[in-house]
């Protein structure tokens, strides 16, 4: 049980990573700085 309480712990955070990423991408597009 352990270790899956620690894959979903990572999960989660990759998906609030993976989100960020996504959201700063599409902030930088929209300034025109990529």
């Amino acid at each position: 049980m352990e270790t899956a309480k620690r894959i979903q712990a990572i999960f989660g955070y990759s998906r609030i990573i993976v989100l960020l990423v996504i959201l700063a991408l599409c902030w930088f597009g929209m300034n025109g700085m990529l």
